[in-house]
């Protein structure tokens, strides 16, 4: 016979246990805070699970693995509490309010998707874990919270005038910083869509009158210096010009290029998607790479077969071209969370048979292609883990463990040219710089690629420890070999940001940065937040995460001058950092309280 229901007056045990009770199978009052947290010095570690089943996002959501629903977070055993699956189920806000894979434009109207994968929706969960310690706090209450940070369209277009026609002399320097910054000829990195000598015979010609201004073509040369300028932003000049030349460079490539695909078109328009994400329009690069990724289809880009009818010179013209786009594609749709234009079904330039890493005896003039390739190696494997973890919404460690292998089988044949580090004598003058930033970026796609996949893992053995530190003020045990392999994962996420972050701050201090990279200060903040996650939980090494996450606001100082994202960046960074210090200022405090003390203090002023 079933017992009758106890009146809610005569319950003996609340309908919800704090955290701390609930872990230690303590009798708990349900207050805020409860008896035995106050007793035991623990009052700001008395925690409550959201248990509202009434939200329609709960009753909608399919079950979760774990009773804690934070994003990215694998599930648990039911019985041994091990972790079994990785979830990226978005963690519901305690207050209702946050939609969690949106945020508002920069009109503070329209919702735009940020995936499970980006940078900002991994910010978002920082957020509430860390008000789920600490309580509301300048970082979880950042007003600005539910906007991602966009530049508009200015609301007066600057326009051409015949004075800013530029002079050769101002021409070539401008291209001389579009190829140090972004392409080939200087770094051997990221975009290689342009013949380099024909295109400063061409310029020159083109300066002097030899091509119409008007000419479709036109618009690549003032997209090249609109970079250029923008990359190298010396002075008031270049900041006109970089906008003068965008403006002119897109309104003849729309007029002349947009409705007949050629080859021109796709380089216009990966130009005009790099210039807006350097401009922090993030929104408006994914959309005109979708436009270069059309054209290229049309024009066959894509596929071997269709190259190996020309000669080799256009073939690997084209080749390098469509590298280029894969390559921008896979990292602006990994750092938004959105779908690429550059699906891997399309094409038949396969990891295997089209990127192969060169041989460690390759001659030094093939450092170009290598950078390129090795680049789009590790962003192929990106794509991977975009596909099978944050897609899916589900990941086990030996999942993981397969996706890492790659990973380091892939660092296992890097050419040894772009593991060399460099001599004083090559660090000075353009080339040097040029070569070790070459090498850097190279570097970055790694580690990117490794933080990515180990993050989920990361905020697992965060909340793990979390748990076991508010209940007993230890860390969890480890005698599960599950646990074991959680941390391992966990640690080499930190590790891949530590790295990160050192290597940047030596470049700084080297003077090797250019004062606009738009990948370098989208993947700052991705490693700052891996960095002061960590410090706040105190996993890693306290001095390492601590100095990791200073070495991270050092950089977005470094481009704030000339970048709005940077500026936001360094702010978000900083209020994190701010958490951290109260956080551990909270827990130094309450520590005497919470120990048993054997000596009484008999005397004092």
């Amino acid at each position: 016979m079933p017992r009758p229901k106890v009146a809610d007056g005569a319950r003996q045990r609340v309908a919800n246990a704090c955290q701390p009770c609930k872990t230690n199978k303590q009798k708990c009052d349900g207050k805020t805070p409860c008896f035995l947290c106050t007793r035991r010095g623990r009052a700001t570690r008395c925690i409550y699970s959201s248990r509202d089943i009434s939200s329609p996002l709960r009753r909608n959501a399919p079950p979760l693995r774990s009773d804690v629903d934070v994003k990215a977070l694998p599930g648990t055993d039911g019985d041994t509490g091990r972790p079994r699956s990785l979830s990226t189920t978005a963690e519901q806000p305690t207050s209702g309010e946050r939609m969690p894979c949106f945020l508002l434009d920069i009109d503070g109207e329209d919702k735009v998707y940020i995936g499970d994968a980006a940078a900002l929706s991994f910010l978002q969960t920082i957020r509430h874990f860390v008000q789920r310690q600490m309580g509301p706090n300048v970082f979880s209450s950042d007003p600005r919270r539910h906007s991602m940070l966009e530049q508009g369209v200015p609301a007066q277009t600057v326009r051409m005038e015949a004075r800013d026609f530029p002079e050769l002399t101002y021409a070539k320097e401008a291209a001389e910083a579009y190829f140090a910054s972004v392409s080939r000829l200087r770094t051997f990195g990221l975009i290689d869509i342009l013949d380099v000598p024909q295109f400063y015979e061409d310029l020159a010609r083109w300066i002097h009158g030899y091509f119409p201004t008007s000419e479709p073509t036109s618009a690549i040369f003032f997209l090249v210096l609109a970079i250029g300028a923008q990359s190298r932003s010396a002075d008031a000049l270049d900041e006109r010009r970089a906008q003068v030349y965008f403006n002119h460079g897109r309104q003849l490539a729309c007029l002349n290029l947009l409705d007949d695909p050629s080859i021109a078109t796709t380089q216009a328009y990966i130009l005009i998607a790099f210039h807006m994400l350097a401009a922090c329009r993030r929104n408006g690069a994914y959309m005109n790479l979708g436009i270069a990724a059309r054209s290229a289809h049309a024009m066959g880009l894509h596929r071997r077969a269709a190259n190996a009818a020309l000669d080799d010179s256009d073939a690997m013209s084209r080749s390098r071209i469509w590298k280029t786009l894969r390559l921008l594609d896979l990292i602006v749709s990994s750092t938004l969370g959105r779908p690429s234009a550059t699906s891997a079904q399309e094409t038949d330039f396969t990891h295997e048979r089209c990127i192969r890493a060169p041989t460690h005896a390759a001659p030094r003039r093939d450092i170009p292609a290598l950078a390129l390739s090795e680049a789009v190696r590790v962003f192929l494997i990106v794509e991977t883990i975009v596909a099978d973890v944050y897609s899916k919404k589900t990941i086990s460690i030996a999942e993981a463990e397969t996706i890492s292998a790659q990973l380091r089988r892939w660092s296992a044949q890097l050419p040894k040219e772009l593991r060399e580090t460099e001599s004083s004598d090559a660090l000075g003058g353009m080339e040097g710089r040029a070569v070790v930033l070459a090498k850097a970026n190279v570097a970055f796609c790694y580690y990117y690629a490794m933080m990515l996949l180990m993050r989920p893992f990361l905020i697992f053995h965060l909340k793990r420890h979390a748990d076991a530190v508010a209940c007993e003020g230890t860390g969890p045990e480890r005698s599960a070999p599950e646990d074991v392999d959680s941390e391992k994962v966990a640690n080499a996420c930190i590790d891949s940001a530590v790295y990160m972050l050192d290597l940047m701050w030596s470049l700084m201090q080297n003077r090797m940065l250019f004062k606009n990279m738009t990948f370098i200060i989208a993947w700052v903040f991705g490693a700052g937040l891996v960095a002061g996650l960590a410090f706040f939980g105190s996993l890693g090494s306290p001095v390492e995460t601590s100095r990791a996450l200073t070495q991270a606001l050092a950089v977005c100082t470094f481009f704030a001058a000339t970048s709005p994202q940077a500026q936001r960046y360094h702010a978000i960074l900083t209020s994190l950092l701010t958490a951290c210090r109260q956080y551990h200022t909270q827990l130094s405090a309450m520590r005497p309280a919470s120990r048993r003390r054997i000596v009484a203090k008999i005397f004092e002023l």
